[in-house]
């Protein structure tokens, strides 16, 4: 461990700055633990260890905490896959009420995790690898005690003795679980989102630890050191006065958005992190600094981590100490990462040409994309069920059944009363006062208040255009459409004499209303505010956590799949055990059949035939404060039919602002340079020829995919093509991106409709549909694959 984290922060080889002075006289380049040190190149294993020398002089004690399971299985509720509401449909709903009734109280369950077994001790870290579907998520939120979304939870599970009740309880801050989709205020800053996550956090006077500001670590100063830390590590700092925003909204890029999820977390100082494919929208230059700092703060902190990534480098695999692999809701392998390839060499599978380790050991678990070793086609297991058999009988699956039970055996020492206590204790004295002993939260009631005041008053500054057009709009609303009579005092209320009438006479005449009425009418809005909050209140403690619920497909009603139908009507049923043992393999014969179907849709896509170049071209925007600042400075290129041409760049770098400009989809700045196709200006017909598969999945979520791409067929192809080949075409494109089984699903909304990848295709597809003549920009087109 010492080793990786010489070699990963270069500080044997540097001179380190040892004491707050010195952090503040470094030379250029010299490593320093104070982030902000504009000179010095900022060493966060330094930072960690001054942190935690200066606790240790305080006499503070530091927590850690290791995860253990033995035949973990997780059960859901409910098929997974529901038909939309149609007209006849709600007409025929009260003769199914008996129906209903009884799927209700028994409904269909269906198993998500089979017994899983495994350990992640403080400082190590656990690689899930799986495709989409598999169960890494799921397997993410049992560990993370999200047991709101499943109906039963079984095995043995350990927290550093602790069970999952006390994790649900006082040490809910100590297993922090990120998503996979990122869920921001739009209008708050990148510096304000970050301050307020450090803020909730922050420790009492005794365990915190502060560098830079008054020098007395306070919290502003303790928050303002995680803020700048935070944003060093993960190269946020330029963006800390840009809105994080969201599809609707323009803010950073989704790198940086990306960026922004993660420094939330890490600002929670857990002592268990779970990243949810965190790896998303980055760049493999800043995925591999992000994880590489996970490696860091692991060691030095003692933290355990566990990540799920879909697309992780070579550089990546090699930091995590374990992988486990995921296969339909089984284990296919948990243990060392160096092991894992040969594992499955030894199986008999092999990787294609160039293929990562990652790569190579999800494959495993494609029925397609796998590769088998020439004389191992009949002794290889094909599917889940064949390959968990294997891996438990294996001498490295009985290795980690072995160090599993040991792990286990040393945390039951731990779990002693006194033990529990002293633990309890320890977080306890992070709580700030006034703050009941066994509560999950560190901040005092008044103290959270204030800050959910304050982040409403910046989301509400942020947005500040609409909330002064809304207040003009209030004041004026519907005033055409009020009678005539009540616009003006013509009588009541007035006096002989007088060119004015008083309102208090105006209303006391009109409605017999006095000041004398106003305190009894304050107090019954004040029980009428007070009731409905309390209930809200009450309510809002038995509302289940949404981003632990499974996801539901829905299909459109009369054309969903006969097992998507069996699924729907089935009542107190596993619908697992009516199934053969394990499914079918696929032969060689039919995987071949499968993918020539595949390339044979491929080819059906239009041919290009002419060159798009473009030269010097520049963008300019007017930022905040009338400056005007350049995006893009002389950039030149070309692209000729038949060729892919990557745009590679750090996350901000301007990749999605140069696709925009060449697809020519700008609205604000101002654009220069030469577009050219075949040395010709552009024709009119240029964003027609064209298609443009966007970083964001926006779809109406009303219509299924294939209404989806249909419309863009019929919507955006040229008027003379006969409607039965736009049909053909979207076919086409359907079996091309393998979208058969969930053609007829509703698009709907993530956690209610199609997931993360599934959305993503739509999004290829719709472009694809639209039959493109000279050129398809795609924007991260593989992000969530």
């Amino acid at each position: 461990t010492a080793e990786l984290t010489r070699r990963l922060t270069q500080s044997s080889s540097k001179p380190t700055a040892t004491s707050d002075e010195d952090a503040g006289k470094v030379e250029e380049g010299t490593p320093t633990f104070n982030p902000f040190d504009d000179k010095g190149t900022f060493d966060l294993e330094h930072f960690l260890r001054h942190v935690f020398q200066r606790s240790g002089e305080r006499g503070t004690q530091s927590r850690e905490m290791g995860v253990a399971f033995r035949n973990l299985s997780v059960t859901g509720v409910g098929s997974g896959v529901a038909l939309s509401n149609s007209m006849s449909s709600l007409l025929l709903e009260p003769f199914r009420s008996l129906a209903n009734i009884r799927q209700m109280f028994n409904p269909p369950v269906r198993k998500i995790l089979h017994e899983f077994t495994g350990s992640v001790k403080p400082g190590e870290m656990l690689l899930v690898l799986g495709r989409p579907g598999a169960g890494c998520t799921s397997f993410l939120k049992s560990i993370a005690s999200y047991r709101d979304g499943f109906k039963d939870i079984t095995g043995d599970i350990s927290y550093e003795g602790f069970s999952h009740k006390a994790i649900d309880g006082m040490l809910r801050g100590d297993v922090c679980y990120i998503p996979e989709d990122d869920s921001h205020f739009a209008t708050l800053t990148v510096a304000q989102t970050l301050e307020f996550a450090a803020a909730t956090r922050a420790p009492q006077a005794k365990r915190r630890v502060a560098i830079g500001g008054s020098g007395k670590d306070t919290r502003k100063d303790y928050v303002n050191m995680v803020r700048e830390v935070l944003g060093t590590i993960l190269g946020l700092r330029q963006t800390y006065q840009t809105v994080v925003g969201n599809d609707l909204i323009r803010g950073v890029s989704g790198g940086q958005r990306k960026r922004v999820s993660i420094a939330e977390v890490l600002a929670s100082r857990a002592k268990v992190f779970l990243f949810d494919n965190s790896s998303r929208g980055l760049d493999s230059s800043t995925a591999l600094e992000f994880v590489r700092a996970l490696r860091i703060a692991t060691d030095v902190a003692h933290a355990t981590t566990i990540a799920s990534i879909y697309q992780a480098g070579e550089n990546i695999v090699k930091l995590f100490d374990k992988t486990v692999v995921i296969y339909d809701g089984h284990v296919v392998y948990f243990g060392p990462t160096e092991k894992a390839a040969p594992y499955f060499n030894d199986l008999g599978f092999i990787p294609q040409d160039r293929q990562t380790i990652a790569d190579f050991l999800v494959s495993v678990t494609d029925t397609f994309g796998r590769r088998i070793k020439p004389g191992f086609e009949d002794r290889v297991p094909r599917t889940a069920i064949e390959m968990a058999k294997r891996w438990n009988e294996s001498e490295l699956g009985r290795e980690n059944l072995k160090e599993t039970d040991a792990y286990l055996k040393e945390l039951e020492g731990k779990a002693s009363q006194q033990a529990q206590r002293d633990y309890k204790s320890l977080a306890a004295e992070e709580h700030a006062n006034h703050v009941h002993r066994e509560s999950k939260f560190v901040l005092s009631y008044p103290q959270q208040i204030r800050l959910a005041i304050k982040r409403r008053a910046q989301i509400s500054w942020g947005d500040r255009n609409t909330q002064i057009t809304l207040a003009f709009a209030s004041l004026f609303q519907a005033y055409d459409g009020v009678a005539l009579d009540y616009k003006v005092c013509t009588s009541a209320g007035s006096r002989p004499g007088q060119e004015f009438i008083n309102g208090d006479a105006y209303i006391a005449t009109s409605y017999g209303y006095y000041w004398s009425n106003a305190p009894r009418n304050a107090g019954i809005i004040a029980a009428f505010w007070i009731a409905f909050l309390v209930w809200y209140c009450t309510a809002s403690l038995f509302q289940k956590d949404p981003t632990a619920s499974g996801g539901v497909t829905v299909f459109k009603r009369g054309s969903a799949p006969a097992a998507v139908k069996q699924a729907t009507k089935a009542a107190g049923e596993d619908l697992e055990a009516n199934e053969p043992e394990s499914e079918k393999a696929l032969s060689k014969e039919a995987i071949d059949q499968q993918n020539e179907k595949t390339d044979l849709a491929a080819t059906k896509i239009v041919a290009s035939k002419d060159i798009f170049a473009w030269k010097d071209v520049t963008y300019d925007v007017v930022v905040k404060g009338g400056e005007q600042r350049r995006l893009l400075n002389h950039v030149s290129g070309f692209i000729r039919p038949g060729t892919l041409v990557a745009l590679m760049g750090e996350s901000g770098a301007g990749k999605t602002t140069l696709l925009n400009v060449l697809a020519q989809r700008t609205s604000v700045g101002v654009v220069g340079g030469d577009f050219t196709v075949s040395s010709r200006p552009l024709p009119r017909s240029f964003q027609a020829d064209t298609g443009y598969a966007q970083q964001q999945d926006v779809h109406m979520g009303e219509t299924t995919v294939r209404e989806a791409l249909i419309f863009s067929a019929l919507l955006r192809q040229p008027a003379e093509t006969p409607k039965q080949e736009k049909l053909d075409y979207v076919e086409a494109v359907i079996q091309m991106l393998e979208m058969e089984s969930f053609a007829n699903a509703m698009v709907g909304e993530v956690g209610a409709g199609l997931s993360v990848e599934q959305r993503k295709r739509l999004t290829i597809g719709v472009e694809l549909a639209a039959k493109p003549e000279l050129l398809l920009f795609l924007d991260e087109p593989t992000s969530g694959l």
